[in-house]
């Protein structure tokens, strides 16, 4: 996939990036500004790599199926909860269709802090402090293991999702210049401008 996501666990955030652009057979650009970070409620962002129709399609299942369950129960599903429930979802179409989409789930809880979990197209699922998909991401894991520490602040988060931004650049013949990057903390969400 050309899709390029980055995540990195902090001591009181997680971030994401994601490439904005979406092409056509992995060599024609179709747009630059696409946001591949959705937004599940108020502590939980889920970044999306795959092709456009399965990704956008199993995305906005999981969203508004997310949305319907605080809705009957009153109760909004925990960052690992939700992760589970988008890995349940993606063994179910296995079975049924092919949908490509690995996920990066992000979230931040009172009790759990900040998470994320690592979900692949095969629904395998692992809880991560770092994590890439896509192919930015096979030259960006090295970075991510060396560069990760526990207990990092935010600005250490973002510069090494800097790195991998850069590297992934350097590295790929198709520059993908423009990214998504949010922040989940006991704040919220946030939108903040991509490294350069």
């Amino acid at each position: 996939m050309g899709d390029s996501l980055f995540g990195v666990v902090g001591k009181d955030c997680v971030i994401l990036a994601a490439d904005s652009h979406v092409d056509a057979h992995g060599i024609i650009n179709m747009v630059d500004n696409v946001d591949k970070i959705y937004q599940m409620d108020d502590d939980k962002i889920f970044a999306s790599s795959g092709p456009q129709g399965d990704r956008t399609q199993f995305m906005e299942f999981v969203q508004k199926n997310i949305h319907l369950y605080t809705m009957k129960n009153g109760v909004k599903l925990s960052p690992p909860s939700a992760a589970a429930y988008v890995r349940s979802e993606l063994a179910t179409l296995l079975r049924k269709s092919m949908h490509q989409c690995d996920l990066l789930c992000a979230g931040w809880d009172e009790k759990n802090g900040p998470t994320m979990h690592f979900v692949d197209y095969m629904a395998g699922m692992a809880n991560v402090k770092r994590a890439a998909h896509g192919y930015g991401g096979y030259f960006t894991l090295g970075l991510l293991d060396r560069y990760w520490t526990p207990d990092m602040s935010e600005d250490e988060c973002m510069d090494v999702i800097k790195k991998c931004i850069v590297e992934a650049n350097t590295r790929l013949t198709v520059n993908k210049k423009n990214y998504t990057v949010k922040i989940v903390d006991k704040n919220g969400i946030r939108i903040v401008n991509a490294p350069a």
